[in-house]
């Protein structure tokens, strides 16, 4: 039905349309514009067509490929997920938070590595953070700050999260700067805190 009416349609309009341009192009033959007016009728019948169906009009894919140097990228990046999951005495933060992560590690925590580049990395720690027993244990720097959040700033009952920054490297764009905790009142609720509880003690 809609092939129908889109070629009742062309003809309807580009006959018509086609006696009122033909004197305006003296310097064309009747033959070749009639040839031209041939074509062109088909043509915006098939387009409305498309229209009418509700289809939309084809696309050529566009393939994205990886460079070399992408791919060579890519590749390091998982040798080095690879490799920090299955030693568990490797670090990947910076110097002011490597203690940390080492006792993490150490204590059972899962952790995993999140690269985005070679020069671009986090760690992921599930587990919740006791900040106070934390500093009392390893005498972090002031530059060094437990935060909370959301994962969307302009959405207050997003996702929480946490982190534990080191500023210092942060501003100065050194990797492993970040390890992302879980958040106190996220759903992993039964997530570890660390350093473990003193007994006697509650975070």
């Amino acid at each position: 039905m809609a092939a129908v009416l889109a070629v009742g349609l062309s003809f309807a309009v580009g006959i018509p349309l086609g006696f009122l341009l033909r004197p305006g192009m003296a310097g064309i033959s009747d033959s070749a514009f009639g040839t031209g007016l041939g074509i062109a009728i088909p043509g915006a019948a098939v387009v409305m067509t498309w229209l009418f169906a509700g289809a939309p009009m084809p696309r050529r894919r566009v393939r994205t490929r990886l460079s070399p140097l992408q791919q060579a990228e890519q590749a390091t990046i998982i040798t080095e997920q690879e490799g920090y999951a299955a030693n568990r005495t490797r670090t990947a933060c910076c110097p002011h938070l490597r203690a940390v992560e080492a006792a993490m590690r150490a204590a059972g925590v899962k952790t995993q590595l999140i690269a985005w580049s070679a020069d671009s990395r986090a760690v992921w720690a599930q587990c919740r953070v006791d900040e106070k027993e934390l500093r009392r244990q390893f005498g972090l720097p002031r530059w060094v700050v437990y935060e909370e959040g959301y994962f969307s700033d302009r959405d207050q009952n997003g996702t929480p999260r946490a982190d534990l920054v080191c500023h210092r490297c942060r501003d100065e764009e050194e990797p492993g700067w970040n390890i992302t905790v879980v958040h106190p009142e996220s759903y992993s609720k039964d997530a570890p805190w660390f350093p473990a509880p003193r007994q006697g003690t509650h975070p």
